[in-house]
């Protein structure tokens, strides 16, 4: 039995991101509640972030902007609850 709390479908998919500490990583999975990311800057449990995304496709770009938790740090990654996100045309 898996013991893991996620209830939305997750997406393998690796989208080039921005925090807001101006650090870059790249996205492993993501879900409608939250995304699990790649970087070399250092996270703490609970630190509140603020990062973006550029959606790939069509004629202006789409940047999706986030805030979110981090909920768990692993030595491959860090894992994001979303507590608010949108998008913009770019």
């Amino acid at each position: 039995m898996n013991n893991e709390s996620r209830f939305e479908p997750r997406y393998n998919v690796a989208l080039p991101l921005r925090l807001g500490s101006g650090a870059v990583g790249s996205t492993r999975d993501v879900s409608a509640t939250g995304l699990f990311f790649t970087s070399d800057a250092e996270q703490q449990l609970g630190e509140l972030i603020d990062l973006s995304i550029e959606l790939p496709g069509g004629a202006r770009p789409l940047l999706f902007r986030a805030t979110g938790q981090v909920v768990r740090i692993e030595q491959r990654g860090v894992a994001v609850r979303l507590q608010e996100a949108r998008l913009e045309a770019g």
